[in-house]
């Protein structure tokens, strides 16, 4: 992004013959592989010799087992992630307190400059600021 001061017109900033383009890369056309437990599932369920001439699905108690187990595999990953992000919440907590107890503990700004004599002006306030 080109940021500039207000009061400064563009041209005057940058030359724009000399600055390269962005190039943001094209959108694949290609999908993400998709999970092998999904994959498995898709297979058994698309295979035709599971499916009965009146339309139910057949699967055999090997496969079936295969999809348990997978099952409960990304239940346990995501009880796995869960657990993660409810200690990330905790620590993100944490450090917010953390930073407001910092930002409260802060001394206020002195009311003059420290060297400044007391009869004597600062210069912001000589100058009208």
């Amino acid at each position: 992004p080109n940021t500039t001061t207000p009061h400064v017109p563009l041209n005057d900033v940058m030359e724009t013959d000399h600055t390269s383009q962005t190039c943001i890369p094209t959108r694949p056309t290609i999908l993400p592989p998709s999970s092998v437990f999904l994959t498995f599932l898709a297979s058994v369920i698309g295979n035709p010799n599971n499916c009965t001439p009146d339309g139910t699905l057949s699967i055999d108690p090997n496969s079936l087992a295969v999809i348990q187990q997978m099952m409960a595999a990304e239940a346990s990953h995501l009880a796995q992630m869960d657990k993660r992000m409810d200690q990330m919440a905790k620590l993100l907590e944490s450090l917010e307190t953390r930073l407001g107890n910092l930002e409260n503990a802060r001394p206020a700004a002195p009311s003059r400059p420290p060297n400044a004599m007391p009869g004597q002006k600062s210069y912001a306030k000589a100058i009208g600021a």
